[in-house]
């Protein structure tokens, strides 16, 4: 029997473990991958991707880090306040998945990313100016289409 308990101890231990610091909104998990289950570049790169969904700077040095706002699980939320009841769930489905797209891609090195700061906030420019926020999200992800489908730098 005690064969039994480690076994299910273990089990428990581990997945509460994978969930722990998940960071990502809890609507938008069963969307995305899970975060620690992305393979990243560096040590710094989930650091940098948890910056981009939460706006939480721990563990980055603060002259290059920004806390605060814009950070996307606030963006999904205004997205999905802003949208018509029948649109929300379509609306968080598209945010979530383009959260995963734009952050893994703008947390990367700078010599090799193709989203930047920059092209960040061009991409919330046009979220935030168009009307529609489902229209909104299309229009931003043929931009995000088109930036990673460019070569690396």
């Amino acid at each position: 029997m005690s064969k039994f308990w480690c076994v299910g101890l273990a089990a428990l231990l581990l997945a509460g473990t994978a969930q722990a610091d998940e960071f990502v909104r809890t609507d938008c998990r069963s969307l995305v991958s899970a975060s620690d289950g992305l393979s990243y570049e560096r040590p710094e790169h989930p650091i940098w991707y948890r910056r981009f969904w939460t706006g939480e700077c721990g563990g980055l040095p603060l002259y290059r880090c920004k806390p605060g706002s814009p950070n996307w699980n606030d963006v999904a939320s205004q997205m999905m306040a802003r949208a018509a009841p029948a649109a929300r769930n379509a609306v968080r489905l598209k945010a979530c998945r383009l959260g995963q797209v734009i952050g893994y891609e703008w947390s990367r090195d700078k010599p090799i990313r193709r989203i930047d700061t920059a092209a960040l906030k061009d991409l919330l420019k046009l979220l935030n100016e168009t009307q529609d926020v489902s229209a909104g999200l299309d229009r931003v992800d043929r931009r995000v289409k088109e930036l990673m489908g460019r070569p690396k730098p």
